[in-house]
């Protein structure tokens, strides 16, 4: 459960949702201040937050309640490389020109769901080999 409102609130950013929403969380980390905002209502209208209010009212066609959660703004990380890092056991040898490319990809989706778990909405993708990152875009973007 630790990372369902990373994934709900993500999803709907990402999905572009019709309609309004409302995300009701515990508290919700304003970075500008460095404050937190509790008892917090964050609405969400064609898949963009317009607000963010500290005890605000809780309306709209869906309300998702992260009462006992802390919200905070999706997390960049500027230097990754998606579809390598990986640790498969000590029997494997970690020589890329032996790594099978398709294996690439599998690695890329799974990095960049952890990436995701962990907070990160944002990445900025460093190089890897068989254009596994420009792939793995396309197909996060479909």
């Amino acid at each position: 459960m630790k990372t369902a409102g990373v994934w709900i609130l993500a999803t709907i950013l990402l999905t572009g949702s019709s309609g309004a929403q409302v995300v009701k969380a515990g508290r919700v980390l304003d970075v500008r201040s460095g404050t937190y905002l509790r008892d917090a209502v964050i609405r969400i209208e064609d898949g963009r937050i317009t607000e963010i209010e500290e005890g605000g009212t809780v309306d709209g066609d869906e309300v998702i309640d992260l009462g006992g959660h802390t919200v905070v703004p999706g997390l960049i990380d500027a230097h990754v490389h998606l579809c390598s890092n990986v640790y498969l056991g000590e029997e494997w040898d970690w020589n890329w020109w032996s790594f099978p490319a398709p294996m690439f990809g599998v690695v890329g989706g799974v990095n960049a769901e952890k990436l995701l778990d962990a907070g990160f909405t944002t990445v900025r993708h460093v190089g890897d080999h068989y254009y596994c990152g420009t792939s793995l875009r396309d197909a996060i973007e479909r």
